[in-house]
């Protein structure tokens, strides 16, 4: 089976739902959804953003990759970056959300992202924001 990551991100339309809204709104089904097909993957939600890696068999992977970007919840949605990989890097998650917490709060400072705009970072920034974030303290495994 050929594995890919595709990172991607777009302009929220949930402008600063709380967390707790979050994960009943969108992560509880999405949960479900990628445990029932293989897909892992991390989530980071901002004021105005959202940027995703997802993870999994690469017909899977766009299948629900062109579900996000007919979600009306997701606005200009941008591929970042797509590659086959050996191995999961987010592989503990069937999808894990990550928001600006304390916790959080110092990982987002080392990218300069007082307000967070995925679209002026690089692809690698992007992905090392993605990598940090997941290894923060205080982001739960979910």
């Amino acid at each position: 089976m050929r594995l890919i990551r595709v990172m991607y991100h777009s302009q929220s339309m949930l402008a600063q739902l709380p967390r707790e809204e979050l994960d009943a709104e969108l992560m509880t089904k999405s949960r479900v959804n990628n445990q029932r097909n293989g897909i892992t993957g991390l989530l980071i939600a901002d004021d105005l953003w959202f940027v995703q890696v997802l993870e999994g068999a690469q017909k899977i992977v766009w299948q629900t990759f062109d579900r996000i970007r007919e979600d009306p919840r997701h606005l200009r949605v941008m591929i970042v970056e797509v590659r086959d990989i050996a191995a999961r890097e987010f592989g503990d998650w069937s999808m894990n959300l990550v928001t600006r917490t304390p916790e959080t709060q110092g990982v987002f400072a080392k990218y300069g992202a007082q307000v967070l705009n995925p679209s002026r970072m690089s692809t690698e920034q992007v992905g090392k924001l993605l990598n940090d974030l997941s290894k923060a303290s205080g982001v739960p495994v979910i």
